[in-house]
C-alpha cells in the first residue's frame, strides 16, 4: 500500500502552520524565562534546580529568533506582507551578532560585558554557553539567508541543531557534563529543546519548499522524511532516558549504559534501513513499470515516439556507427476502417505491429506514431541491411493481408533514410517521409530510399529518391 499523495501546496501550508505554532510557543517561553530573572522566579529558570539555568540573554535571544522565523512562516496563499522579510532578516542578524559576541568571549577569554546589562548581579565571565553561542550564530545567519539562499541556509540550520541535539541526548542520559552548573558544556535543557524545534520550524518554512515537496511525494524521499528522520532524531534521546531509568532501578549496570544505548539505536536503525530498502525496491519497480507504460503505444503495445526518441539518443552516445530509419504507412488501410469498422481496423493494426516487431532484429525499435503510421529505427544498419529490413516490412504487410479477409488489399509503403551523426530526428523522419510519399505515388507495396539530403527542385522528382 503506497503512501498517501498530498498536494505540495497543502503539505507546505500544514508545515508552515505547525511552524507558526512552534514559534509562538518558543517566543512565549523565552519571554517567561527572561522575566524569571528580574522577578526572582527561581523555579522557572530551570526545570530541575540542579541543572544549568537559562541565562537572560539566551532566553531573550530565543524569543527574538522565534519571531524572526515566525515572520517567514506566513500563509503564502494570502497577500504577502512586504515588511515581514526585512524585519525577519534584521532580527536574525541580531541573533547572529549575539552569538558571535558570546563566542568571541569564550574564544578569547575576554568578557565583553554586554550580557551582564540584562543581569548585572551575576558573576563576571561569559554568560552564554559556548554551544549555545555557536548554535545561535549559525541559526541567525541561516534564517537571515533563508529567503535568498535557501540551500546554503538549510545547511547552516542543520549545523545549528547539532549542539542542542547533543545536549538533549546528554540530559536524557543524565550526563553531568550537560546538566551540572559550571560544566564544560553548560547548555540549559530548555535552550536545547527550543533550539532544536526552532531549527525544524525554520527548515519547514524554507521558500524552496524542500520538506513540503518531500512530504507531499510518494517516493523514497517521502519515506525518509516520514519514517527515517523522526526515528533517527527521536530514538537516541528516548533510548538514553529509558536506559538511565533502568540503571537507576538497578536493572542495568552503569558501565553498560552506553553500550546498551548504542546497540539499541544501531539495531533499530538497521531494521529501519532494511524496511526502507524493501519499500524502495517496490517503488523503483513501480516507477520502472510506469516508465515502460509511458513509452508504449496503448493501441498496439509497441513503442511510441517517446521511446523512439530515447533510442536515438542512446544510439548517439555510442561510438560512431551507421543507422537507418524506415517510415511505414499501410496501403488501403482506410478501406478496412470504412468497410468493416474501427474494431476490425484495430485488430489489423495489432496483428501488423506484432508481426513487424517479430520480423526485426533484437535492438531494432518498432514504433507507432499514430493511425497506420509506423517507424522502424535500425541502429548499426547500413544501406543494404536497411533495404533488406524494408523488404521484410512489405512482406509482413502481405502476410497480414492474407490472414484477414477484410484486409485483402492491405500493403505497406516504406521510405528509407540513413541517419547522420548529429542530425535531428525530425529531419531524418522528414527525409524518410519524402521517400515514403514517392513509394505510395508509385503504387505502394515497395521500398524507396532517400540517398542524399539535397532537396528536389520545384516541379521535379526529388533527386535523392531512388527505388530499388
Amino acid at each position: 500500500m503506497g503512501l498517501p499523495l498530498l498536494d505540495p501546496d497543502h503539505a507546505g501550508a500544514r508545515l508552515r502552520a505547525l511552524a507558526r505554532l512552534t514559534c509562538v510557543a518558543v517566543a512565549a517561553a523565552g519571554v517567561v524565562l527572561f522575566a524569571a530573572w528580574p522577578l526572582g522566579w527561581d523555579r522557572l529558570r530551570s526545570v530541575n534546580p540542579g541543572w544549568v539555568p537559562v541565562k537572560p540573554v539566551t532566553a531573550l535571544t530565543l524569543a527574538v529568533l522565534a519571531v524572526a522565523i515566525g515572520l517567514l512562516a506566513r500563509d503564502r496563499r494570502r497577500r504577502p506582507r512586504q515588511w515581514a522579510e526585512p524585519v525577519s532578516t534584521g532580527l536574525a542578524l541580531a541573533v547572529a551578532l549575539t552569538g558571535l559576541v558570546s563566542a568571541f568571549e569564550h574564544l578569547l577569554g575576554v568578557p565583553v560585558g554586554f550580557e551582564r546589562l540584562l543581569d548585572p548581579g551575576e558573576a563576571s565571565g561569559p554568560r552564554m554557553a559556548a554551544g549555545t553561542a555557536v548554535s545561535l550564530l549559525l541559526a541567525g545567519v541561516g534564517v537571515a539567508l533563508l529567503v535568498r539562499r535557501p540551500r546554503g541556509a538549510q545547511v547552516l540550520l542543520v549545523a545549528a541543531a547539532v549542539p542542542p541535539y547533543v545536549a538533549v541526548i546528554g540530559y536524557a542520559a543524565r550526563s553531568e557534563d550537560f546538566y551540572r552548573v559550571g560544566s564544560s558544556f553548560g547548555m540549559a535543557a530548555e535552550t536545547a529543546v527550543c533550539l532544536v524545534v526552532l531549527m525544524l520550524a525554520a527548515l519547514a518554512v524554507a521558500p524552496d519548499g524542500t520538506l513540503s515537496r518531500v512530504n507531499a511525494g510518494r517516493d523514497g524521499s517521502a519515506l525518509v522524511l516520514r519514517v527515517a528522520i523522526p526515528a533517527t532524531v527521536g530514538l537516541p534521546p528516548v533510548v538514553a532516558a529509558v536506559v538511565t531509568v533502568l540503571a537507576d532501578e538497578g536493572l542495568l549496570a552503569d558501565q553498560a549504559r552506553l553500550a546498551v544505548t548504542v546497540a539499541v539505536v544501531v539495531a533499530t536503525n538497521f531494521a529501519l534501513v532494511l524496511h526502507l530498502a524493501a519499500r524502495l525496491r517496490v517503488i523503483e519497480r513501480d516507477r520502472d513499470a510506469s516508465w515502460a507504460l509511458a513509452e508504449r503505444d496503448p493501441g498496439t503495445g509497441i513503442a511510441n515516439r517517446r521511446a523512439l526518441e530515447r533510442a536515438v539518443r542512446d544510439w548517439r552516445r555510442q561510438p560512431a556507427s551507421a543507422a537507418a530509419v524506415l517510415a511505414v504507412d499501410l496501403d488501403h488501410f482506410k478501406e478496412v476502417n470504412d468497410g468493416w469498422g474501427h474494431p476490425a481496423g484495430d485488430r489489423v493494426l495489432e496483428a501488423f505491429a506484432r508481426a513487424l516487431r517479430d520480423a526485426m532484429r533484437e535492438g531494432d525499435v518498432v514504433a507507432r506514431l499514430g493511425g497506420d503510421e509506423f517507424v522502424v529505427f535500425l541502429p548499426g544498419a547500413a544501406a543494404d541491411l536497411a533495404w533488406s529490413a524494408g523488404k521484410r516490412v512489405v512482406a509482413v504487410a502481405a502476410s497480414v493481408a492474407g490472414a484477414f479477409p477484410e484486409a485483402r488489399r492491405l500493403g505497406a509503403s516504406v521510405g528509407l533514410a540513413l541517419v547522420g551523426g548529429d542530425e535531428p530526428l525530425g529531419e531524418v523522419l522528414a527525409r524518410a517521409d519524402a521517400a515514403l510519399y514517392r513509394a505510395k505515388a508509385d503504387g505502394g507495396r515497395r521500398v524507396v530510399m532517400w540517398s542524399t539530403p539535397n532537396p528536389a527542385p520545384a516541379g521535379a522528382d526529388p533527386p535523392g529518391i531512388a527505388a530499388r
